[in-house]
């Protein structure tokens, strides 16, 4: 199906007529109840619609949802769950009975309904087809020393030349990091908002993100979060270059899809306080967790820490 981007005053049963499907239909695809929230800024599947560049639809009217069991680690919160999950914050805390603090502990497990298949399958756990080896317990330790720093390499560029040009135009790094360890070369990437393993799966042309969790040792429980570092199964540099391109085009077209739906009429200063996390923020000021890191480069290498100041974009809708 294809993708719609929410706008202020969206509801799911008012896009779901604007794309002359049901209601129920665009609920299920995107795994929420009719009392679930939507907000501006966030990408909703729909259904039978077919995705921009395509000619014809891909797959059934109506996609399938899976329910997945996730493993709690540190630093979790119950709403970031659901959003790497792409469900209801609301519905993931009454399935598993929360309550209204939705208090959760490393180790404990979740059941995570209304996940759409091809999201589940890119959490399934991995198959014993072949993969890449992964590096050894001495060649990360020697790799970690070779790697240029993320704090170094996600600023925006933004030099004196780009001052006056707004931060979703200017340029971000999101080439692939590469070192040499003892005769190996290592492919790396800092993850960034709106990035999945299955992104990455599609971008390398791999058929699946087996190769890419057994890679760094992941298993289902992994969840990704912006500047983590990522390696990739990369074979040569025009796989690299084709990695790389697929990437640049995947962000252009957030940015564009963006701007056709919202204007920034200024910014205002934040002071980030304790307890604060992208996520959080996201919610608090209406804005995908990617606005906010193009607007605060430093948030792309690390979360929000408390004292920190950054600046959040106001935005209107440009459809009234």
């Amino acid at each position: 199906g294809g993708s719609y981007t929410v706008g202020k005053g969206d509801s799911a049963c008012s896009i779901a007529r604007r794309h002359g499907i049901s209601c129920e239909a665009l609920l299920a695809a995107n795994g929420l109840a009719k009392s679930d929230l939507i907000f501006p800024g966030q990408t909703l599947t729909v259904p039978g619609v077919a995705a921009p560049g395509t000619t014809e639809q891909q797959g059934p009217a109506s996609e399938s949802v899976e329910t997945v069991t996730y493993t709690v680690v540190s630093g979790d919160s119950a709403c970031r769950i659901a959003a790497r999950f792409q469900v209801s914050c609301r519905r993931l805390i009454t399935d598993n009975q929360l309550g209204a603090d939705a208090l959760i502990r490393p180790g404990q497990s979740l059941a995570i309904a209304g996940v759409r298949a091809e999201l589940a399958r890119s959490y399934a756990l991995p198959t014993q087809a072949a993969t890449p080896a992964a590096p050894t317990a001495t060649q990360k330790s020697n790799a970690d020393a070779a790697w240029p720093k993320m704090a170094d390499t996600s600023g925006d560029r933004s030099g004196s030349d780009l001052s006056g040009v707004s931060p979703l135009d200017r340029p971000i790094d999101l080439s692939v990091q590469r070192s040499a360890v003892d005769g190996r070369t290592l492919y790396r990437i800092n993850v960034e908002p709106e990035e999945t393993l299955g992104h990455y799966s599609d971008w390398l042309r791999l058929g699946g993100v087996e190769s890419i969790r057994a890679l760094n040792g992941f298993d289902a429980s992994q969840v990704l979060a912006s500047g983590d570092a990522l390696l990739l199964p990369v074979t040569d540099a025009a796989h690299q270059d084709a990695f790389e391109r697929r990437r640049e085009e995947y962000h252009q077209v957030l940015v564009e899809e963006f701007k056709e739906n919202f204007e920034v009429t200024g910014s205002e200063e934040y002071k980030i306080e304790l307890g604060d996390s992208l996520w959080a923020l996201a919610r608090e000021f209406e804005l995908p967790i990617w606005v906010i890191t193009r607007y605060n480069p430093k948030l792309r290498s690390g979360p929000p820490r408390a004292g920190m100041s950054i600046t959040i974009p106001r935005i209107r809708s440009r459809q009234g």
